[in-house]
């Protein structure tokens, strides 16, 4: 049997760099380090009065050692939201202890050269013994600072995919000694990172409102086909992007507001807020990517994404009377509830005075993550699968060639 059932021609073990946590099905941010995945045998001697003097040897009780997670300090609190539930200071008697949901399953990917993600293993029923909040400090070091989660198991199973949103908000200046040999630097990856998680949320509301919302199906054919060649656009966009990075999106899993999908209001007002964060987020990467042709493709998705939003504002008069239509106003990302008549009301696109790629991430992360989600009032009980396909755009005209032109 080949040692790489998967790969065949594959001769290298896996490396121990290249790995994911997950747990409540997200991503976690910034973890650096995860210890062995260890179970111990006890060994139980024994012997019979008539046996031989030595001693036979049999399996006893088995235990799983407790794994440490390490990362550096970041604005992400998944760790101390998860210890807080074991524990809770200042909580009132009876609240001490979230007991309903104090343990978790976690998820280790481990991924191969390519960051394709090659073997997980499920970890059963883990819960915090003990969190470092932060570690020494020390005026003469020279290391980031990192938190540390020690998780007691109950087991750990094989079971038969890295910048992390918290991180893409630290953005930095690099300088030319940081250029990777494909000539990009890292915060040319970070913008892409965020742009993928951009481009999976929005393939995620576009075919939810295709495949779920009951007011698609009472559209005009033309109104439908101009949100399923939205669909394919996104897609392609993702696929681009993934192709610069060799990364997928670190986060598959979006919350959207009350109602969403339910409700054609809600649905066209939360599409052109995100197609308004979409546009100012590619003008950040215009701005700040390194090299002209990053500069020029961000521009070109820049123009797509315009011509969503218009089409959304396009369609909202033509949805039903029974969908609570003709929608006549829209309130995006500005809060302002703003007419569709004309729907292409811009003489320049706005750039929400985004400059780095920290506000656009401040604005996706009620998307992507379940407390943020909550604080903003979205819906927590619905969680929504990105499900990536190979796209087919409209024109082979409109297709990407290369990022020359």
């Amino acid at each position: 049997m080949a040692e790489f059932t998967v790969n065949p021609t594959r001769f290298d073990p896996y490396k121990n760099f290249k790995f994911r946590i997950k747990w409540d099905g997200q991503y976690v941010a910034a973890v650096s380090k995860c210890s062995m995945l260890k179970r111990t045998t006890e060994v139980v001697k024994h012997r019979e009065g008539g046996d031989p003097s030595t001693t036979r040897k049999s399996p006893g009780r088995t235990e799983y050692d407790a794994i440490t997670l390490e990362r550096g300090v970041t604005h992400d609190r998944a760790f101390e939201y998860w210890a807080d539930k074991v524990w809770s200071l200042g909580a009132g008697p009876g609240s001490e202890v979230s007991l309903k949901d104090f343990r978790k399953d976690i998820i280790l990917d481990i991924f191969n050269e390519a960051g394709q993600k090659a073997i997980s293993y499920k970890i059963f029923r883990c819960w915090p013994s003990e969190y470092q909040a932060v570690p020494d400090f020390d005026a003469n070091a020279n290391a980031g600072v990192s938190r540390r989660s020690f998780l007691t198991t109950a087991a750990v199973a094989g079971a038969s995919t890295l910048l992390p949103l918290s991180l893409l908000a630290a953005e930095k200046r690099d300088s030319d000694d940081d250029r990777a040999e494909d000539g990009l630097r890292k915060s040319d990856i970070d913008i892409l990172i965020a742009a993928e998680i951009a481009e999976a949320l929005a393939v995620t509301t576009y075919s939810n409102i295709i495949n779920t919302a009951p007011f698609f199906g009472r559209l005009a054919s033309d109104d439908q086909g101009y949100l399923r060649a939205a669909r394919e656009e996104e897609m392609s966009h993702y696929l681009l992007e993934q192709s610069v990075t060799a990364l997928p999106s670190p986060f598959t899993k979006f919350f959207f507001p009350r109602h969403m999908f339910d409700d054609a209001q809600t649905t066209l007002n939360t599409l052109v807020t995100l197609e308004d964060a979409f546009i100012a987020a590619y003008l950040v990467g215009v701005r700040r990517f390194s090299t002209p042709n990053l500069r020029v493709t961000a521009a070109r998705i820049m123009g797509i994404e315009s011509d969503h939003r218009t089409l959304a504002r396009v369609l909202a008069p033509n949805v039903a009377a029974q969908d609570g239509g003709p929608i006549e106003t829209i309130t995006a990302i500005q809060g302002v509830a703003e007419s569709v008549d004309p729907p292409n009301n811009n003489g320049y696109e706005r750039t929400l005075k985004w400059t780095r790629i920290e506000q656009a991430v401040a604005a996706l992360t009620p998307f992507v993550d379940q407390n943020a989600a909550a604080a903003a009032g979205f819906d927590t009980s619905r969680v929504f699968d990105f499900d990536p396909f190979t796209p087919h755009l409209p024109s082979a005209l409109g297709e990407f060639i290369s990022f020359t032109g």
